[in-house]
């Protein structure tokens, strides 16, 4: 199953925990905008 997570700047280390846990599950990230440049800074 693939995933996709949602959300402002401001939650994006509970997106990670959100995806993170779904990956364990056996769930594919499609793509992990938390890692974008921007998301970062």
């Amino acid at each position: 199953m693939n995933f996709y997570v949602a959300s402002g700047f401001q939650n994006k280390h509970l997106v990670r925990s959100i995806a993170n846990e779904l990956k364990h599950a056996g769930w594919h990230h499609t793509y992990d905008w938390t890692r974008n440049e921007r998301a970062v800074n």
